[in-house]
């Protein structure tokens, strides 16, 4: 061995390296993996840019901020937990169960109906469409194979699984 080459950890029967030692990276490696991190953070500043980003900002805004949503959200919480510990009794009350049931059931309905609630869950799904678009790109890229058999457009409103 060199004096400049670390020491080869590796197996020579398997060629492998022992779990927690790292082989030396030459300086390619090094170059490209800070080449590849600089490209990604240039990435991720224009995705925060994208319109279905700045939509999902301000719908998580409003949906933190609207009290009455958090308020029902809340009490569905507890009503989950009340059914979770009726259901753990060795005497099941089916009354209280069946009332717990409904309150829960009610509320999830109410939740789902406001306004702030869609535009949230719409919001969302516009950014997971989205991000699924990016990153079947970059495994097209990687591996010259689309996935599923119409792959994307780059037109995020024909993703599979969002309308």
């Amino acid at each position: 061995m060199r004096d400049e080459d670390p020491v080869d950890h590796k197996n020579e029967k398997t060629n492998t390296v022992p779990f927690g030692i790292v082989p030396k990276k030459d300086e390619k490696e090094i170059m490209n993996m800070d080449k590849i991190m600089e490209l990604a953070a240039d990435l991720g500043k224009l995705i925060k840019e994208d319109a279905r980003i700045k939509r999902m900002e301000v719908a998580t805004e409003a949906y933190k901020n609207d009290a009455d949503l958090q308020y029902k959200m809340a009490e569905y919480n507890v009503q989950t937990i009340a059914l979770t510990e009726e259901y753990k009794k060795p005497e099941k009350d089916m009354e209280v169960i069946h009332a717990i049931e409904t309150r829960i059931n009610s509320l999830y309905d109410e939740i789902a109906s406001l306004p702030v609630m869609i535009e949230y869950n719409a919001a969302q799904e516009a950014v997971n469409a989205f991000m699924n678009c990016v990153n079947e790109e970059i495994s097209f890229q990687i591996t010259g194979e689309r996935a599923g058999e119409s792959g994307c457009t780059h037109d995020c409103s024909t993703c599979r699984g969002c309308h």
